[in-house]
């Protein structure tokens, strides 16, 4: 910027992104600040479930802001009095127990030096990493040789790997080799994120090629990154229309080929920003100022994310 060039941000666990010298030089107590903000969430939300937020019998808040949103309603009207009804039935009849006991943590382990410092191992010499209870590769390092995978087949946790329209696909197959040499089931996911431009090509062979191998897999679609774009103001967006076609692809595809879709990468937030296009507010270019608040990823918002819900639903449903 005017004349001065600077290291990259990295991400706020190794530097900032205010635009100085010494806010871009990696610090290594940015891991310690991580992980205090991580067990800080953790805690939170460990303690929404025990005060009963997710209990049945938080019907009527949950209605209040998931339900009562007419333009919604109206785009979504069978799906909302089928929610409706099974809220209604449940409330009446008091034998439901609390939806949400076990809360799962995910992320991607791309800063090693902070995922060795949580390697537990047990008493049968088995490693695990203590961070999240399932880590993933990324699509930018998910090279055979590189440390990442390395590190990855080295531990017990379920492992995730991303696949993105650049890979080969034999190293698909050389992957699940390396990452479950013993073909457990549950141990790996595929999630793809090949963009609605590419699903439809890419999809069935990679398919094809793991039934050919035998390979047990357990197949997640990320419609989002393959999916972004640079808007003509500069920011990085995605269009929500592109994400629900490739959702949609993703479930026709895998009820094709008799396989399982099983399951969203998704960015999304409960707040009201602007930072992908379309959906049900039909956020334009020109809105993407109003807040734009990501420093890495654009998200869905709010009501963004409810249309996805139902939509899945609504797949899911088909599905049977």
């Amino acid at each position: 910027r005017n004349g001065i060039t600077l290291p990259s941000y990295r991400g706020d666990g190794i530097n900032s992104i205010a635009f100085s010298q010494e806010s871009r030089e990696p610090s290594p107590k940015r891991l310690l600040t991580a992980y205090h903000q991580s067990s800080s969430a953790m805690n939170l939300i460990r303690s929404l479930i025990m005060q009963g937020y997710t209990d049945i019998n938080q019907i009527k808040s949950w209605e209040k802001i998931f339900l009562q949103n007419s333009l919604m309603e109206k785009k979504y009207n069978n799906i909302f009095k089928q929610i409706r009804e099974t809220l209604k039935f449940a409330e009446a009849s008091h034998i439901l127990q609390p939806t949400l006991k076990n809360f799962y943590i995910s992320h991607e382990a791309i800063l090693l030096d902070y995922e060795n410092a949580f390697i537990y191992e047990n008493n049968q010499n088995k490693n695990y990493c203590c961070s999240g209870h399932m880590l993933w590769v990324g699509d930018r390092t998910r090279k055979l040789d590189s440390a990442h995978v390395q590190f990855a087949s080295l531990i017990e946790n379920p492992i995730g790997i991303k696949i993105g329209p650049n890979i080969k696909i034999d190293d698909i197959n050389m992957l699940c080799e390396k990452i479950n040499p013993n073909n457990e089931e549950g141990k790996l996911t595929l999630i793809v994120r090949l963009g609605e431009k590419n699903i439809e090509n890419m999809l069935p062979d990679f398919i094809k090629k793991i039934k050919y191998y035998g390979h047990n897999v357990i197949w997640f679609c990320d419609p989002m990154h393959g999916n972004t774009i640079r808007s003509k103001n500069g920011y990085k967006t995605r269009k929500f229309e592109t994400i629900i076609n490739e959702i949609k692809l993703f479930f026709d595809i895998h009820k094709c080929y008799n396989t399982i879709p099983g399951g969203l990468h998704l960015e999304l937030t409960g707040d009201n920003v602007t930072e992908c296009l379309g959906g049900i507010k039909n956020i334009k270019t020109k809105d993407l100022d109003l807040r734009y608040e990501s420093t890495c990823d654009p998200r869905l918002n709010n009501e963004q994310s409810l249309e996805v819900a139902f939509l899945i639903a609504d797949l899911l449903k088909k599905g049977k």
